[in-house]
C-alpha cells in the first residue's frame, strides 16, 4: 500500500524501474483508491481501473 496525494481528480506516481535484463517483459499490475466524502456510497471511496504494465515493452 503506497499512499499518492491528489487533487482536482488527478493524482501522479512514478516508479524506478532498475536497468535489469530480468525484469524485461514481467508485468505489472495496480488499481488506486481514495477517500472521497463527496462520493455516493457508504464507505466515502472511489477506486480507478484497474491498469497493466510491461516491463521493456
Amino acid at each position: 500500500m503506497l499512499g499518492v496525494g491528489g487533487q482536482g481528480g488527478n493524482a501522479r506516481f512514478e516508479l524506478i524501474v532498475p536497468n535489469l535484463l530480468g525484469l524485461v517483459g514481467r508485468h505489472s499490475y495496480n488499481q488506486a483508491i481514495g477517500f472521497d466524502p463527496a462520493a455516493n456510497n457508504a464507505a466515502g471511496v472511489v477506486v480507478s481501473d484497474a491498469a497493466e504494465a510491461v516491463i521493456g515493452r
